[in-house]
């Protein structure tokens, strides 16, 4: 697909090979026609090279189940399984939008080689109890002028049950006495 960068690349190009075809003008049709290439001609090699199905993503939780407050380690594992090497990849992790980001990103944007692994973590505060899923992920990949990408989805979701603490049970019940 094409990118804002490349529609934009694209509409300039049109615009000022119509400008050199009015005004017979050699020097601006050449010019068009450099726009309107520059744009597309990488779409076969990302076809190719660029395959979004080729990067495996595991996510791993600490915990299974938290009390409600507590805070939620989340490592996102990325590993290219192919020879080709991605020069620009964007991994967003998706968490529930009541949660709230403590530390570090849920997404990251990097280069990754052949064969090469990374791994990224956040942190995560759960405010109340419930059961919450975490996922899907999603990869994007784009070519090295920035101008095509490839998107895929990975529908992995961790399950996390949030437990009312304690505490808060305690507090409720000594309000509740007094009224």
């Amino acid at each position: 697909m094409l990118t804002s960068r490349a529609v934009l690349t694209l509409m300039i190009g049109i615009f000022i090979l119509a400008s050199g075809y009015s005004l017979a003008n050699l020097f601006f049709v050449v010019l068009g026609i450099f726009f309107i290439m520059s744009s597309i001609i990488s779409m076969p090699q990302i076809a190719y090279v660029a395959d979004p199905t080729q990067i495996e993503v595991t996510r791993e939780i600490d915990k299974k189940s938290i009390f409600a407050g507590d805070f939620l380690l989340v490592t996102v594992r990325v590993r290219n399984k192919s020879i080709h090497s991605f020069d620009y990849i964007e991994i967003f992790d998706g968490y529930p939008e009541i949660f709230k980001l403590a530390v570090g990103s849920n997404s990251i944007k990097t280069r990754l080689r052949g064969h090469e692994e990374i791994s990224f973590s956040y942190i995560v505060q759960c405010p109340l109890r419930g059961k919450y899923q975490l996922g899907p992920m999603k990869i994007i990949v784009y070519d090295k002028k920035g101008m095509n990408f490839e998107e895929r989805i990975v529908h992995k979701y961790d399950y996390i049950l949030v437990y009312l603490c304690n505490f808060c049970l305690l507090y409720t019940s000594d309000a509740a006495d007094e009224l």
